[in-house]
């Protein structure tokens, strides 16, 4: 390339305004004039950037390049992460808390247009209220995609970070539209896996029973085999130091703030082995019994002391959130249904079921993660 033609090259890209136009992308505006929407592809290609979702939803697609066959279904996962790194005498400790999440699952005969290569569409609706992404690297806000699937030869494994910002802009484009209306618009919806299909694919132990006049939900006790293990082993390993210190005759202070961690996490894992929960609905009462081992306690609520129902996120464990089912009453009471929940579409189908029995409309049960 001569001077001259990079000369007229520059020329072209600033006539075409590619610098304002690379922008644009970068920040999320609505540069597909056909779709009218933001092209988001670079936010699900590379692990860094600065690319905006629309403010409402994070939408694009995933492509591979090879044609999959997932074994059962392809399984989506979008986080919202807050990172928190502490400096210690020894380095750095960096921890992370789930503030909200949300999942899918698509059957293995999506539609795949282009021969030889995997597309994969995303579209997930954010609801009002959740962080931005944090600017630069380090502590703050990251929203992570991941994607996975079980397939012949080596498995689908991959994670994605995309930066998700409030639109610039007048105030209609910051959200009038809710979450539920966003999701009921779900270009993905007819990919999904159906909830009874979910249900066999992560192996819920969780059973619905159907009653004369209503329905009993039971929450089997140790039903979440993986996590309870790992925090059985990890209490383990800790009780185990307690000793190696009381052998070394270190200061018995250390031994002592080590000895009510340990405790703490001696409840936290009986409460992951032995509870089990047992929820009976009918049009005029939610009855809750809890119990471990030999001891239960019983909390009878009638329809019109309830306010709402919801799942929080209560525990985390690596990437993945455990949900508590609550109860809130009219007077501002809260009450513990059932606690670790291992997947969100499941929580929030049991919230619909319980809804569905006392008769309440949708908005009096909240759904919320």
């Amino acid at each position: 390339i001569t001077q001259e033609t990079h000369k007229l090259l520059l020329k072209l890209t600033e006539a075409a305004d590619l610098k304002g136009m690379t922008e644009k992308m970068f920040t999320g505006q609505k540069i597909n004039t056909t779709e009218d929407r933001a092209v988001l592809h670079v936010a699900l290609r590379q692990p860094k950037g600065a690319v905006r979702a629309d403010g409402k939803e994070v939408a694009g697609e995933v492509r591979a390049p090879a044609r999959l066959r997932p074994v059962p279904a392809f399984y989506l996962r979008l986080s919202c992460v807050r990172r928190t790194t502490k400096l210690k005498k020894k380095g750095r400790l960096t921890t992370e808390r789930i503030l909200w999440q949300e999942e899918k699952w698509y059957g293995a005969d999506l539609p795949q247009p282009e021969a030889g290569v995997t597309r994969l569409p995303v579209f997930f609706p954010l609801p009002a209220g959740l962080p931005e992404s944090t600017a630069g690297e380090g502590d703050g806000v990251q929203w992570r995609l991941e994607v996975s699937a079980k397939v012949g030869g080596p498995d689908l494994q991959s994670c994605f970070e995309v930066p998700v910002f409030s639109p610039a802009g007048p105030p209609e484009r910051a959200g009038e539209v809710s979450a539920a209306a966003a999701a009921a618009t779900d270009p993905t919806l007819a990919y999904q896996l159906t909830l009874d299909e979910v249900r066999k694919r992560i192996r819920s132990r969780i059973e619905v029973r159907e009653q004369p006049d209503g329905r009993e939900f039971v929450f089997p006790a140790g039903r979440n085999p993986g996590f309870s293990s790992a925090a059985l082993v990890l209490w383990l390993v800790w009780t185990g130091a307690i000793g190696l210190m009381l052998l070394a005759r270190a200061p018995m202070l250390f031994p002592l703030i080590f000895m009510a961690v340990d405790a703490l996490m001696g409840i936290f894992l009986a409460d992951l082995w032995f509870r089990r929960s047992c929820v009976v609905v009918t049009p005029g009462q939610l009855k809750m019994q809890t119990s471990w081992l030999g001891y239960a306690k019983e909390t009878v609520l009638a329809a019109g002391e309830l306010a709402s129902l919801k799942a929080d996120i209560g525990a985390t464990a690596g990437n993945a959130a455990y949900y508590d089912l609550k109860v809130r009453a009219r007077n501002g009471r809260e009450y513990l249904a059932a606690k670790f929940l291992n997947h969100k579409p499941e929580a929030e189908w049991l919230i619909r079921q319980m809804a569905a029995v006392l008769k309440r409309p949708p908005a009096e049960a909240e759904e919320q993660g």
